[in-house]
């Protein structure tokens, strides 16, 4: 039951996000879609954001992990104009395997999907307590953990 009213909440704040208005019509139509959506996939996700320390998270998350991830795309465009702007392109692509210490598997996805925001990089793969990700500059890489232990910093302390 907190699984489908954890997802109902999620769906039905999209909704209203993304419609931007509070006509009563639109309203019933997102209650209605957020009601199907939520049966439908309330099997296939395991989270609950009926936790009491979930405004706590969101300031932490706002505070702490947005301007990290700005940040980390700024320097990763930076890096990405100098490599297209250079002559002679020194492009060193491959895939690396980058250790993790997150064990809550929505940190693991944010993790993932924050690598991938990032420009040069992009997560190909998650195994338990790897991710696999493809780099433009492998040369870049100095560790495991290079990639993502800024990232995984502020996930641990906002999400575990």
């Amino acid at each position: 039951m907190k699984r489908f009213v954890s997802l109902f909440i999620i769906s039905l704040t999209t909704w209203i996000f993304f419609t931007g208005s509070f006509n009563w019509q639109e309203l019933v139509t997102g209650i209605a879609v957020s009601i199907v959506i939520s049966f439908v996939t309330k099997t296939y996700f395991n989270f609950n954001i009926l936790k009491f320390d979930l405004p706590v998270r969101l300031i932490k998350y706002l505070i702490l992990y947005l301007p990290l991830l700005i940040y980390e795309m700024i320097k990763a465009n930076i890096h990405m104009a100098l490599i297209v702007l250079n002559p002679k392109l020194p492009l060193n692509s491959g895939i690396v395997k980058n250790k993790t210490d997150l064990k809550n598997e929505i940190s693991k996805l944010l993790l993932a999907n924050s690598i991938t925001l990032t420009p040069g990089t992009l997560t190909v793969d998650i195994d338990e307590d790897n991710l696999y990700i493809h780099t433009v500059d492998v040369d870049m890489v100095k560790d495991d953990r290079t990639i993502t232990s800024e990232f995984e910093k502020t996930i641990k302390g906002v999400f575990e």
